[in-house]
Protein backbone atom coordinates (compact mmCIF):
# COMPACT_ATOMS: atom_id res chain seq x y z
CA UNK A 1 0.00 0.00 0.00
CA UNK A 2 1.26 3.44 -0.93
CA UNK A 3 -0.58 6.69 -0.49
CA UNK A 4 0.12 10.40 -0.34
CA UNK A 5 0.68 11.85 3.11
CA UNK A 6 -2.15 13.41 5.05
CA UNK A 7 -1.75 16.64 6.99
CA UNK A 8 -0.56 14.87 10.17
CA UNK A 9 2.11 12.92 8.30
CA UNK A 10 3.25 16.01 6.38
CA UNK A 11 3.66 17.82 9.70
CA UNK A 12 5.74 14.93 11.04
CA UNK A 13 8.05 15.05 8.03
CA UNK A 14 8.28 18.85 8.10
CA UNK A 15 9.16 19.13 11.79
CA UNK A 16 11.51 16.12 11.82
CA UNK A 17 13.96 16.04 14.71
CA UNK A 18 13.34 19.71 15.58
CA UNK A 19 9.87 19.14 16.98
CA UNK A 20 8.77 15.49 16.83
CA UNK A 21 5.07 14.99 17.34
CA UNK A 22 4.04 12.26 19.76
CA UNK A 23 0.60 11.53 21.08
CA UNK A 24 0.37 9.34 24.18
CA UNK A 25 -2.77 7.59 25.31
CA UNK A 26 -2.82 6.10 28.81
CA UNK A 27 -5.42 3.42 29.51
CA UNK A 28 -6.37 1.66 32.70
CA UNK A 29 -7.11 -1.95 31.82
CA UNK A 30 -8.57 -4.62 34.05
CA UNK A 31 -9.15 -8.32 33.71
CA UNK A 32 -5.66 -9.79 33.81
CA UNK A 33 -4.07 -8.41 30.63
CA UNK A 34 -0.96 -10.42 29.75
CA UNK A 35 1.99 -9.44 27.58
CA UNK A 36 1.09 -12.22 25.12
CA UNK A 37 -2.50 -11.01 24.93
CA UNK A 38 -1.38 -7.40 24.44
CA UNK A 39 0.99 -8.47 21.63
CA UNK A 40 -1.83 -10.35 19.89
CA UNK A 41 -4.07 -7.29 20.23
CA UNK A 42 -1.38 -5.00 18.76
CA UNK A 43 -0.80 -7.40 15.86
CA UNK A 44 -4.53 -7.42 15.13
CA UNK A 45 -4.68 -3.63 15.44
CA UNK A 46 -1.80 -3.29 12.95
CA UNK A 47 -3.58 -5.56 10.46
CA UNK A 48 -6.82 -3.64 10.83
CA UNK A 49 -5.18 -0.19 10.64
CA UNK A 50 -2.12 -0.55 8.40
CA UNK A 51 -1.16 3.12 8.73
CA UNK A 52 0.03 2.31 12.27
CA UNK A 53 2.75 0.01 10.92
CA UNK A 54 3.66 2.30 8.02
CA UNK A 55 6.84 4.16 7.31
CA UNK A 56 7.27 7.43 5.43
CA UNK A 57 9.46 7.35 2.31
CA UNK A 58 10.78 10.40 0.53
CA UNK A 59 10.87 14.08 1.34
CA UNK A 60 8.53 17.03 0.94
CA UNK A 61 5.81 16.70 -1.70
CA UNK A 62 7.22 13.38 -2.86
CA UNK A 63 6.86 11.67 0.52
CA UNK A 64 4.52 8.69 0.72
CA UNK A 65 3.10 6.49 3.44
CA UNK A 66 4.25 2.91 2.74
CA UNK A 67 3.02 -0.40 4.14
CA UNK A 68 4.36 -3.62 2.67
CA UNK A 69 5.30 -7.13 3.75
CA UNK A 70 8.58 -5.79 5.21
CA UNK A 71 6.75 -3.42 7.54
CA UNK A 72 7.53 -4.22 11.18
CA UNK A 73 4.73 -5.11 13.57
CA UNK A 74 3.73 -2.83 16.42
CA UNK A 75 6.24 -3.09 19.25
CA UNK A 76 5.25 -3.77 22.83
CA UNK A 77 7.48 -2.89 25.76
CA UNK A 78 6.59 -4.41 29.12
CA UNK A 79 7.40 -2.23 32.14
CA UNK A 80 7.17 -3.45 35.73
CA UNK A 81 4.62 -1.49 37.74
CA UNK A 82 6.38 0.02 40.74
CA UNK A 83 3.49 1.94 42.24
CA UNK A 84 0.09 3.52 41.69
CA UNK A 85 1.59 6.48 39.79
CA UNK A 86 4.26 4.57 37.82
CA UNK A 87 2.32 5.23 34.62
CA UNK A 88 3.18 8.95 34.84
CA UNK A 89 6.91 8.28 34.30
CA UNK A 90 6.10 5.93 31.42
CA UNK A 91 4.03 8.68 29.76
CA UNK A 92 6.85 11.21 30.22
CA UNK A 93 9.38 8.78 28.75
CA UNK A 94 7.13 8.01 25.78
CA UNK A 95 6.62 11.72 25.04
CA UNK A 96 10.40 12.08 24.79
CA UNK A 97 10.89 8.87 22.71
CA UNK A 98 11.01 9.86 19.04
CA UNK A 99 9.66 7.78 16.18
CA UNK A 100 11.80 7.23 13.11
CA UNK A 101 9.32 7.82 10.28
CA UNK A 102 11.68 6.35 7.68
CA UNK A 103 11.71 2.89 9.30
CA UNK A 104 8.32 2.78 11.07
CA UNK A 105 6.12 1.67 12.61
CA UNK A 106 4.46 4.95 13.59
CA UNK A 107 2.88 3.51 16.75
CA UNK A 108 3.99 1.36 19.68
CA UNK A 109 2.64 0.07 22.96
CA UNK A 110 3.79 -0.09 26.58
CA UNK A 111 2.20 -2.44 29.11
Amino acid sequence: MRRRLGSFERAQVATGAAAPYNAVVALRLSGGVTAAGARRALARLGRRHPELVARIEGRGRRAEMVVDRDSPSLALTVVARTGEDAWRKVVQDELAHRFDPATGPLARGVL
